[in-house]
């Protein structure tokens, strides 16, 4: 049976292996400008969520798909060898937890402006608070043309690079349905990370924009006080899309994690 969850490889087998897994909304391809930096000293897996890839059948998108476990599970099958995973956003959440379901299969682990949650609890007020969260699903459902606009610029906002990067993520959109979208924002929204994070022994890094409009740069104190062993950078110019406004550094950031 085809994994749901799609796989291209990119760069030499006999190089660091490297999976990178996108944010919500957006396809693999967003990865690219990265890529390029990066293609020359690493093996690149570049996931493709259910749904979100544009050759992918009907049934390869269905709601089974987006269970957790499911997703961890299709992330075990498919052929990558132990390696460093990074994440943006909902991917990087995925990641922290495909690292502490399957942790002889990650010898790293980078998030790129991931939360704990996602949105505000009770004992986590440093996230989206949930009535602007309801009133994006609710918008998304009525018209996810101009939601999906609208969620774009507060992607960009914070970075010198938010017009450009606007069009570049606008192109990273891809095919997906509303139901995959709805799936995977449903997902976004139940995820928590933060056990995890607590329990991870392998060396990881959260990096956050100081900017970003989705994440609040406080999370990164509260995710401190989980685990002291793990590393936190700010980037202080930089908003929610810093895999693009700051890639130079991102990249460095991922070739440093080979020594560790």
């Amino acid at each position: 049976m085809t994994s749901a969850v799609q796989l291209k490889t990119v760069g030499d087998n006999r190089l660091p292996a490297l999976v990178l897994v996108h944010g919500w909304g957006h396809c693999a391809a967003v990865w690219q400008p990265l890529v390029e930096l990066l293609e020359d000293h690493f093996c690149i897996h570049l996931l493709d969520l259910p749904g979100y890839a544009d050759h992918l059948s009907d049934d390869q998108s269905g709601a089974q798909n987006w269970q957790l476990q499911s997703l961890l599970e299709s992330f075990y099958g498919l052929p990558i060898e132990p390696a460093i995973w990074c994440g943006w956003s909902l991917g990087g959440m995925l990641a922290t937890l495909y690292a502490e379901r399957y942790p002889d299969q990650v010898s790293s682990l980078v998030t790129i402006a991931s939360n704990g949650v996602f949105t505000q609890r009770h004992d986590w007020p440093n996230a989206m608070p949930s009535a602007d969260f309801k009133a994006f699903q609710q918008a998304l459902a009525d018209n996810s043309i101009s939601t999906l606009s609208r969620f774009l610029s507060l992607v960009c906002q914070g970075a010198d690079s938010a017009r450009t990067d606007f069009r570049f993520l606008k192109s990273c959109l891809g095919g997906a349905s509303s139901d995959t979208l709805m799936l995977s924002l449903d997902l976004l929204n139940q995820l928590d990370t933060r056990a995890a994070i607590s329990r991870l022994t392998m060396p990881q890094l959260h990096i956050f924009g100081a900017q970003d409009a989705l994440v609040p740069v406080t999370a990164s104190e509260a995710l401190t006080g989980l685990n002291p062993a793990c590393d936190i950078e700010i980037i202080a110019d930089a908003g929610h899309a810093l895999l693009l406004s700051h890639r130079e550094k991102i990249a460095e950031n991922l070739k440093s994690r080979v020594s560790n």
